[in-house]
């Protein structure tokens, strides 16, 4: 899992003019005074994408809930099998959870159809032909089917998601705002200084500043060391 979302640098730049998207520049800024920028005005298409070119990935929701589950642990290991810093995971998980300071967000691998009569869910994508593949396409089950706002409690969420991650029928009621999944939407997350949100019912063409995507890679593979191998 990436401890931060993509950033622009020339390597980025390259692969993103190959797959037809030009002018990518940073243009949100993680909260509580990190440094780190990150790439937005993106859709969700063109974020996936660029992931996959980069030899990554972008997370699913399972994933992006154990990743939640990860950090507040506390205890994790860098891609080199280095101790990360407690402090230093917990402080991801802030910066992605906090209802605080300046708005901040990132897609997820999830997308939302109807078909044959069922509530779909696609997602493990993959390139084919310049086009997204879904790797997995599952009817969804025992998920949340209402929005909740204020909401859903987060900590219960993770701890108890479905194995497509979801909110279960179950999930005790909190702060954490949930819009359900439509068909044609798609998945991300995002937090602000009034509220956070897990929302299910984003437009898979929509772009903005500050919605941007994590980096993702096996362990010991990064989009830097990938790069003679292009």
């Amino acid at each position: 899992m990436g401890k931060q979302r993509l950033s622009a640098n020339p390597l980025v730049e390259a692969t993103a003019r190959k797959i037809g998207l030009e002018n990518i520049e940073n243009t949100a800024l993680m909260a509580g005074g990190h440094a780190h920028d990150y790439i937005g005005n993106m859709t969700w298409n063109q974020a996936l994408s660029l992931n996959l070119s980069l030899g990554g990935q972008t997370l699913n929701l399972r994933q992006f809930a154990d990743f939640l589950i990860l950090l507040k642990s506390g205890k994790a290991r860098d891609g080199k099998g280095k101790e990360i810093h407690g402090k230093e995971l917990l402080g991801i998980y802030d910066e992605i959870t906090s209802v605080r300071g300046h708005f901040r967000s990132e897609r997820l691998d999830a997308r939302f159809e109807k078909k044959d009569g069922f509530l779909k869910i696609n997602y493990n994508h993959s390139l084919n032909g310049g086009n997204l593949k879904p790797g997995r396409e599952e009817n969804l089950k025992d998920f949340l089917r209402k929005d909740k706002s204020p909401g859903i409690n987060i900590d219960d969420w993770i701890s108890s998601a479905t194995y497509q991650g979801l909110p279960s029928l179950q999930t005790k009621e909190g702060n954490l705002f949930y819009w359900h999944p439509r068909d044609g939407m798609v998945a991300w997350f995002l937090a602000v200084s009034v509220r956070a949100y897990l929302d299910c019912y984003g437009g898979p063409a929509s772009s903005d500043p500050v919605l941007g995507v994590r980096e993702a890679y096996e362990v010991g593979r990064t989009a830097r060391n990938l790069e003679g191998k292009r």
